[in-house]
Order: structure tokens, then sequence, then C-alpha cells
């Protein structure tokens, strides 16, 4: 494949921001994360649902190399979902779309990929900060045994076009928080979803998790037949408009494991699992 096709190919998301408003082709169904701390017992769990279009189903992998682990999509820079280095600092991702977009600035690929060499939860921190940058997006930063933080992070902050703001979460056994592709910490003019809202008005009426079982539970919910939390062949035989499951994570970040599960993680089937760091 020619170097350029691959480049622009991972500048895809941001090409389309960049477009005028009326040519825009955006897609904003994109995963949903929950993490959750518990107390007493100080344990940090992330679930998250990796979502795409119908034209990703089976076109996902698991990269592992000497340096780290990433679930990848193919032709993608790893990674723009989940991963995690041999240092145990990891992330998952959450797409956002504020409205503004930097043409030239950095695309939201390279900045995951330069997660993946992060030596520490502070340096991972620093990298998904970095000013210049194109668009927004949202991170669960993680780091074994040092905790999680979430991050979200829009081009611009009202400075000069190479500026960023973002704002960060340290998550606590006080602060569980669920994403879904909306902007609910920084103050950004947004694209937002018919999935968003349903699926955040969704976990608004469950009950807060507080283990492992329930973040799976939730993360495979389907009661919403238009636009459910979790995504597959049920869903859309049933009516679903949004996008497809193509994996669920949950990540120990206490413990330092994580397990990619196959269908309804509801299910409990295990298809990966990997120990972090």
């Amino acid at each position: 494949v020619d170097f350029d096709v691959l480049f622009v190919n991972n500048l895809n998301e941001e090409f389309s921001a960049a477009m005028p408003s009326g040519s825009r082709s955006l897609s904003i169904d994109h995963c949903s994360d929950y993490v959750v701390c518990t107390s007493p017992e100080s344990i940090c769990l992330i679930g998250h649902n990796e979502d795409n279009g119908v034209a990703s189903v089976n076109r996902t992998f698991i990269l592992r190399t000497p340096g780290f682990t990433a679930f990848t999509y193919m032709g993608d820079l790893p990674s723009g979902a989940f991963g995690f280095n041999k240092k145990g600092v990891g992330f998952t991702l959450n797409w956002l779309g504020p409205k503004a977009a930097v043409v030239g600035g950095l695309g939201r690929g390279f900045i995951s990929r330069s997660l993946l060499d992060a030596k520490t939860l502070e340096d991972a921190m620093r990298r998904a900060t970095i000013a210049g940058q194109s668009t927004g997006h949202n991170y669960q930063l993680f780091e074994v045994g040092n905790g999680v933080v979430n991050i979200e992070v829009a081009p611009g902050g009202g400075g000069p076009a190479n500026a960023v703001a973002y704002a960060v979460r340290n998550l606590t056994a006080a602060s569980p928080r669920f994403h879904a592709n909306q902007y609910t910490s920084l103050a950004v003019d947004q694209f937002t979803s018919n999935s968003s809202m349903h699926r955040m008005n969704r976990v608004a009426k469950l009950p807060v998790p507080t283990n492992a079982s329930d973040i799976l539970s939730i993360l495979g919910d389907q009661v919403d037949r238009s636009y459910p939390i979790f995504h597959d062949e049920l869903s859309h035989q049933r009516g679903d408009l949004a996008d497809w499951t193509l994996a669920t994570a949950l990540i120990d970040v206490t413990h330092g494991t994580m397990k990619i599960f196959q269908g309804n993680p509801r299910n409990g089937v295990v298809v990966y699992e990997d120990r972090m760091g």
C-alpha cells in the first residue's frame, strides 16, 4: 500500500472535521467507557465498548510487540481503540466532536500512538494534552497500580490556533464516570448525536456499578431498542440505528490485567486475556 494512502487514512477524521459543515460526513456513535474505582477495596476498573461502522466488523486485530499491546484497525496506527505498554501505562479512547478544527494540526491517531511510548501516567497526560491538536478526544489514561485519569481535549481553547484546552479528572471511588462521545467537563461547542444522548440517559437510570460484573452488564445493555449501549446482530434485528460493537475490554488497573470479550459481555466469553506491565 502506498505510504500516502496510509498516511491520509490515519487522518480521516481530521480531514472530515476540516471540511465545510455542509459537506461533512462525521460519525459520532463510537464507543462507551465506564470507569469505576471501588471502595474499600480500592480496585480501579475500566470497561470499554469499541464501536464502529459495519465496514470495520472483522477488520481489527490485537497487535503484540515487545513494547506494547494494542487493539488495532487494519491500516491504522495502534491504537484508535485501547492498548497498554510494557511499563503498564495504557488507555482507552472515546471519540469527541468539537466543531472547531485546526487545519494542519496533530492527528488523534498519532497522539494515541505516542501514548504507547509513555513511561508513566504523568508522561501519558503530557502527551495527550500536547498543543497543536487538530481536533479533540477523550482519554482514559492509566498506569498499573497508580490509578486512572479522564482527560477531555479540544483545540484552541480560545487562544492561538496551536493552543489546546483540556480538563483532567482523577477518578476515585467517589467519582465513577461514564463517557459516550460528549464533552462533559470542557465547555466546548460540539457535535452530538442521538446515540450519545440515549446511552447517557440509559446509564443515568441504572445503579452505579460496584464491580466488574456490574460494568459488563451495563456495557451489554440493550433495553433501548433504537440506540442501545451494546450493538450486535440482535440489536440491529430489533431496530438499532447506530453502529456495531467490535469488542468489549475490561481493564483491571489495580491488578494489571486486561480481558477482551466476544459477543455481549454479559455472557462472559473471554477471547483474549493478558497481563499489563
